[in-house]
C-alpha cells in the first residue's frame, strides 16, 4: 500500500495560512487598542470638558440653597418656651440663662445666635428664661470662662459674661478651632448687619423695635404764600 505524502505546494499552503492568522489576530490587536486609545483621547478633548461645565453649573445653581441661612430670632422666648436651636449632640454647647432677653446687649445675643447660624451641626444653643436670675449668665460646655491666646503668645482668663464683642469673637474662634481642630472654614460669629453686609443686602428692622424716638422721614415743606403770589402790574406806565 503507497502511502502519499504531502507535497511540497501543501506544506507551503498551510505555512502560508498560519502566518496570515497570526497577522490577522496582531492586526485585530492593533486596531482595537488604536480604537481604545482614539475613545480615551476623545473623551479627554470632549467629553471630560463637557462633564467638568455640567458640574460647574450644577455648582452655580445649587450653591445658593446650600448657604447657611439665618432663621429669625425667637419672639416667644419664655420660662415655660426655652429656645433651642442647632444639634442636641454637639460638642459645643452653649447655654444663656437670663431673666429676660432685655437683660442682654442686643448685639451680644446676635453674635451667640449666629454661631448656631454658621455650624449648625457644630454647635447648640439653649437660651433659658429664669426670672430669679439676677443677670445674663452665659456658659459653654458648663465654663464660665476660657483662656484667650494672643498674637504674641500671651494668654489670658476671661469670663463670657464680662468680655467686650471683639474677645467674645476671638473666643469662639479658638474655642470651635480647639475642639474641632483647625479648618479652612472657621467660625465666624456676626451681627445681624454685618451678616446682611456679606450676603449683599441690609438688616431688616428689628419687629418688636419701638416705634417712639425714631426720627420720622423728610416731608415736603409747603410753599409760603408770598411765594404764591403773582407780582402786580403797572399799567399806568
Amino acid at each position: 500500500m503507497n502511502t502519499q505524502k504531502p507535497t511540497q505546494g501543501s506544506q507551503s499552503l498551510f505555512q502560508t495560512t498560519g502566518r496570515d492568522e497570526a497577522h490577522s489576530l496582531d492586526d485585530a490587536r492593533r486596531l482595537r487598542n488604536q480604537e481604545q486609545q482614539r475613545r480615551v483621547k476623545l473623551f479627554l478633548r470632549i467629553g471630560l470638558p463637557i462633564i467638568i461645565l455640567i458640574l460647574v453649573a450644577m455648582t452655580v445653581l445649587l450653591l445658593p440653597h446650600f448657604k447657611t441661612r439665618r432663621p429669625a430670632p425667637s419672639k416667644t422666648v419664655t420660662e415655660d418656651n426655652p429656645e433651642l436651636i442647632g444639634n442636641p449632640d454637639a460638642r459645643i454647647k452653649i447655654e444663656l440663662r437670663l431673666p429676660d432677653l432685655n437683660a442682654i446687649n442686643p448685639s451680644r445675643l446676635e453674635l451667640i445666635r449666629s454661631a448656631v447660624f454658621a455650624k449648625p451641626s457644630e454647635v447648640y444653643l439653649h437660651i433659658i428664661i429664669d426670672k430669679e436670675a439676677p443677670m445674663a449668665f452665659l456658659t459653654i460646655n458648663g465654663k464660665k470662662e476660657i483662656d484667650l491666646e494672643f498674637d504674641d503668645g500671651d494668654v489670658k482668663l476671661f469670663t463670657f459674661d464680662n468680655m467686650d464683642d471683639m474677645l467674645f469673637r476671638k473666643a469662639m474662634a479658638q474655642l470651635y478651632d480647639s475642639v474641632y481642630g483647625v479648618s479652612m472654614h472657621p467660625l465666624e460669629v456676626m451681627t445681624n448687619i454685618e451678616y446682611a453686609a456679606t450676603q449683599g443686602g441690609f438688616a431688616p428692622p428689628d419687629e418688636d423695635e419701638d416705634e417712639e424716638g425714631k426720627t420720622p422721614p423728610p416731608q415736603d415743606e409747603p410753599l409760603s404764600p408770598d411765594l404764591l403770589k403773582l407780582p402786580s402790574l403797572d399799567l399806568n406806565n
